[in-house]
This record gives C-alpha cells, sequence and structure tokens, in this order.
C-alpha cells in the first residue's frame, strides 16, 4: 500500500489543508520558505 504526503507551503491556509489531511490518514508536510534582503 502506498502511502501519501500532503505537502504545503506554511500559511494559515496549510493549517487547514494539513489538518483535514491528517484526519483522513495522509502524512503531512509543511514547506517554510526563506526570503533574503540585502537593505542598505
Amino acid at each position: 500500500m502506498k502511502k501519501y504526503t500532503i505537502a504545503t507551503l506554511g500559511s494559515h491556509s496549510a493549517l487547514q489543508i494539513l489538518k483535514g489531511a491528517a484526519d483522513e490518514g495522509f502524512r503531512t508536510n509543511v514547506l517554510k520558505s526563506f526570503t533574503t534582503s540585502s537593505r542598505s
């Protein structure tokens, strides 16, 4: 049996998506995006 993982970028909506996925038995993963800024 295949195990699927639901992944999404971190946000308030991601919490809702991953909660539902976990409730249905899917593994979940949150991706954090990094931004860099060079301000002088």
